[in-house]
């Protein structure tokens, strides 16, 4: 079927693919992919880490956390820069909310902010 597909110049574009082939009654099956689980590494938390310090030295990010402001001052994308925070697309087609570190709301329903990061905090999260 492979050279088949070759032969006529279909091209890669599956779908152009898929309906030449059901035109001409041939059966076709397709697998999805899966895509593998994401497993965030030493690594992507160095980087992490180097882009919130780059952020942090800008005036308006300083500001916000050394006023408490973090929710209220910084846009939805800035608090999830902040907390290192992944959308990752499983399988299913869900999207899991992953994050380094717990978002503003979460931290603040949790009961463990007594200002500083605790075992108990590490367990939590």
């Amino acid at each position: 079927m492979a050279m088949m597909c070759l032969r006529r110049y279909w091209g890669s574009d599956i779908t152009v693919i898929a309906c030449n082939l059901l035109e001409k009654g041939i059966a076709i099956k397709t697998l999805l992919p899966m895509l593998p689980r994401f497993r965030p590494v030493y690594a992507d938390y160095i980087v992490y880490e180097q882009h919130c310090h780059k952020f942090m030295n800008q005036p308006r990010a300083r500001a916000a956390l050394l006023h408490d402001l973090f929710d209220d001052e910084l846009s939805d994308e800035e608090v999830d820069f902040m907390c290192g925070t992944y959308y990752v697309h499983n399988n299913d087609g869900n999207v899991e909310i992953v994050s380094w570190w717990p978002r503003p709301q979460a931290w603040a329903a949790s009961g463990l902010n007594v200002g500083f990061w605790s075992s108990r905090c590490e367990s939590w999260f």
